[in-house]
């Protein structure tokens, strides 16, 4: 995992390899990165981003993206 915070803004990123342990042996099921981005627009609105792929290896029709987008006011 890697962050970077600069002034205002929040850069996260991860990556994860998974693995399945079937009865007959050890396979690589394929691997997951995942990037944040938040942003204090002031002290009180918070903006951010989440994106999320996961590649399979085995299965290429597992293949997914999602983005999630949020915004948070503190009262």
């Amino acid at each position: 995992a890697v962050t970077y915070i600069y002034s205002n803004l929040l850069l996260s990123t991860n990556a994860k390899f998974l693995f399945g342990l079937p009865e007959d042996g050890f396979s690589t099921e394929g691997f997951e990165a995942d990037v944040s981005i938040i942003y204090n627009v002031f002290t009180d609105l918070q903006l951010s981003l989440d994106v999320t792929t996961y590649c399979g290896i085995s299965n290429k029709d597992e293949n997914k993206t999602t983005a999630t987008i949020r915004a948070a006011i503190s009262f």
